[in-house]
């Protein structure tokens, strides 16, 4: 079971640097989208490993299983890399 330091370490600017990192030494795309509906394909049946799916799966949802409170005040990490993510979807949608 992963302790809260190592959690911390997969969420904010380190998290982002870390999914992009993974997600190049494999090849990866930065998103996966549908050509159809311009919707990313992370929750479709045609699961992409991204650095946006890793972001949607899983690091969106890390600060709620934080188990001690000096932890879960570490939460501008979280926030930093909400942002991040929204940008870089305004940013791929051509909004931003």
């Amino acid at each position: 079971m992963p302790h809260d330091a190592d959690k911390l370490d997969s969420i904010g600017a380190i998290g982002v640097g870390r999914a992009f990192a993974c997600a190049g030494s494999h090849g990866s795309r930065l998103c996966a989208r549908d050509e159809r509906t311009g919707r990313r394909c992370c929750a479709g049946a045609r699961r992409v490993y991204t650095p946006v799916h890793e972001y949607v799966h899983k690091l969106r949802r890390v600060l709620e299983t934080l188990h001690t409170e000096t932890a879960r005040e570490s939460s501008e990490r979280h926030v930093f890399m909400q942002q991040f993510y929204s940008r870089l979807d305004a940013e791929m949608l051509g909004l931003a």
